[in-house]
């Protein structure tokens, strides 16, 4: 299975990346852009099926 970087450097937009971007209220292809530069790290776990994909990056608030 491919990690949330090596999907966003090949271009790609996953659900994570679309939840989060809709969480924050930004572009998903801002985040995406984020993650594939390594400024954007998304926090989820994918074995934790309650919890929500979020973002850490400075600009982003703290949940």
């Amino acid at each position: 299975m491919a990690t949330q970087m090596q999907l966003a450097r090949k271009g790609m937009v996953t659900d994570a990346m679309e939840e989060v971007a809709r969480r924050e209220n930004v572009n998903a292809e801002f985040i995406r852009s984020g993650v594939a530069e390594g400024t954007i790290a998304i926090c989820a776990n994918k074995n934790h099926k309650t919890l929500f994909p979020a973002a850490s990056e400075e600009d982003f608030p703290s949940r």
